[in-house]
């Protein structure tokens, strides 16, 4: 990880992640274009705050070495005792093909390497699809938007 280290979500890091998750799946998925923003982003900014409380779920980011205040990505991922959830995956805009996005799904597959094969995806953008999981060791994945919910 040349200039880039990775860490654990705190306090501080909650904003920038909701506003990033919000903007970033907001232009990057044709279905969540088609809702009314406002509805949108009311509803959808409090099923962040409430996954990301969840006690099994886990926020990793990748950060400037020399300031650990500038996040270049992050996955937030749910560890169940059969399934792993993969919330979402961000690089920001201008370390993209950089690699940080691999080193986050090495990540996850470190995460589910207890023995969890399947993987459910709770969000889907327009460039991320199930099958691009299958190469980190998965068996099964899935894409199930209410699962989201669920843990909530």
């Amino acid at each position: 990880m040349q200039n880039f280290q990775m860490r654990t979500m705190t306090k501080d890091d909650v904003p920038f992640l909701v506003k990033s998750v919000l903007m970033s799946y907001r232009a990057g998925s044709r279905y969540i274009r088609g809702i009314n923003k406002d509805s949108f982003l009311r509803s959808h900014n409090n099923l962040i705050l409430s996954v990301l409380s969840h006690p099994n779920t886990e926020a990793r980011l990748i950060v400037d070495k020399k300031d650990e205040s500038l996040i270049l990505g992050f996955i937030v991922l749910t560890g169940l005792e059969k399934i792993v959830i993969c919330h979402y995956v961000y690089v920001r805009n201008g370390f993209r093909g950089t690699g940080i996005a691999g080193q986050l799904l090495e990540e996850l597959a470190r995460k589910a390497n207890g023995g969890s094969k399947i993987l459910v995806l709770s969000h889907q953008t327009d460039i991320i699809k199930p099958a691009r999981f299958k190469k980190y060791g998965f068996d099964k994945v899935y894409f199930d938007p209410y699962i989201f919910e669920a843990l909530c």
